[in-house]
């Protein structure tokens, strides 16, 4: 989704601005699905897998992959690295 909004932001879709799209009814739609789609990943991804078991698998992707380019690596980690957040921990509110 952000590299969606970077092309558009920056004229690879010529006939598309952020504005057209957020005008047009369906591309509101589709921004929002978008949206609640990459949130319900990173939610799965953060309850589902322990900081450190995420962090594991990055590095051996990369380590598997060193003699190649990995496309967006830096994002990868910083989506993947440890955020605190404990499944088993009782909720506070």
């Amino acid at each position: 989704f952000i590299r969606f909004v970077e092309d558009v932001v920056d004229g690879v879709y010529v006939s598309e601005t952020i504005e057209l799209i957020l005008s047009d009814d369906d591309g509101k739609q589709y921004v929002i699905e978008a949206l609640a789609t990459f949130g319900v990943i990173l939610k799965t991804l953060d309850e589902r897998f322990h900081g450190k078991f995420k962090e594991r698998v990055v590095v051996a992707y990369y380590r598997h992959h060193a003699n190649e380019d990995v496309p967006n690596v830096d994002d990868v980690i910083k989506l993947c690295k440890c955020t605190g957040y404990d499944a088993s921990a009782p909720s506070t509110s």
